[in-house]
């Protein structure tokens, strides 16, 4: 696969940012294999609402369509643009173009800048380099880059965004796409795969991790805990469940800190049990876990006078 003429949307960005093998998967598998979940309809269900009640509240009119853009209306929802960019196009919806009259561009003595709306607590790097990706758009659009963007919370508050430090982070992406999505292969599957619950491509990626034995499936193995097991030579849930507990809770604390053998002493029988619980299909109990009948609550209640 050839790079040259690969369209880079903002669905796109944001899918590479969150999986990269997600990415690939929305551009080269077939689309029978995806199984449908409500996550996109909620989230741009809470868009429109955000976007409702803030220009509600600022008796904003919003208009639609890039002729209103040209007539310079002080708010544009939706639009959608395309660009070129190297060897490959972008192309986006931008949710929210607002009018600022400090600036100049191609289109009067105004400029438009963008508004993402963001759901989690903070401004996270997804939500930047999308604002960065859309103030790209908007320079082919109105021959000007904006120098900020702007994230909608969902309580109202608005926090701008400085574009300009984002531009060379947004060139590395760009290009680590264009080759990562040029592959005939997809990319591995990601190390923390909590995430993929939510994802469309859920069902052919959890076939795929059952198959190569995916440390990420192993309950308590997270992307930290998967790249550290890998550094000790175990790849696969089967090398797991086969390893000695107490060699690898040595190796664990030599990783870790040497000073707290018996933590991971007992993280590393946990980790072995679970993994050999996990092929077997079958649930086994730890031995320490097992009741005592003189300790047992049971027994303590029968005493109490």
């Amino acid at each position: 696969m050839k790079s040259d003429g690969l369209v880079i949307s903002d669905r796109l960005l944001r899918s590479w940012l969150r999986c990269p093998r997600k990415a690939w998967q929305d551009l080269h598998d077939n689309p029978s294999r995806r199984t449908w979940h409500p996550q996109r309809a909620v989230q741009l269900g809470q868009e429109q609402r955000c976007l409702s009640r803030y220009g509600a509240g600022r008796g904003l009119v919003m208009a639609r369509g890039t002729p209103e853009a040209l007539r310079g209306a002080a708010a544009i929802q939706g639009l959608r643009l395309l660009a070129r960019e190297g060897r490959f196009q972008l192309r986006g919806r931008i949710p929210l173009l607002l009018r600022r009259d400090d600036a100049k561009s191609q289109f009067g003595p105004w400029i438009y800048v963008p508004l993402l709306v963001r759901t989690g607590r903070f401004i996270n790097r997804e939500q930047r380099l999308c604002l960065a990706f859309l103030g790209r758009l908007l320079q082919g659009f109105q021959g000007q880059c904006p120098p900020h963007g702007l994230v909608l919370s969902g309580d109202g508050a608005c926090q701008q965004v400085s574009l300009d430090p984002l531009q060379p982070q947004l060139d590395q992406l760009l290009e680590e796409m264009a080759v990562g999505l040029s592959q005939p292969h997809p990319p591995e599957l990601i190390a923390e795969r909590k995430r993929c619950a939510i994802c469309s491509w859920r069902r052919p990626c959890n076939a795929h991790a059952a198959a190569s034995g995916h440390l990420g499936d192993v309950s308590g193995v997270g992307a930290g805990r998967r790249r550290q097991l890998i550094r000790l030579q175990i790849h696969t849930i089967a090398e797991l469940a086969r390893s000695d507990p107490l060699r690898l809770g040595q190796a664990l604390a030599r990783e870790g800190h040497p000073n707290q053998v018996d933590h991971h002493n007992a993280l590393a029988a946990a980790l072995a049990l679970q993994a050999r619980s996990q092929q077997s299909r079958q649930a086994q109990r730890r031995p320490d876990a097992v009741p005592s009948i003189r300790n047992s609550l049971t027994t303590r209640l029968h005493q109490v006078p």
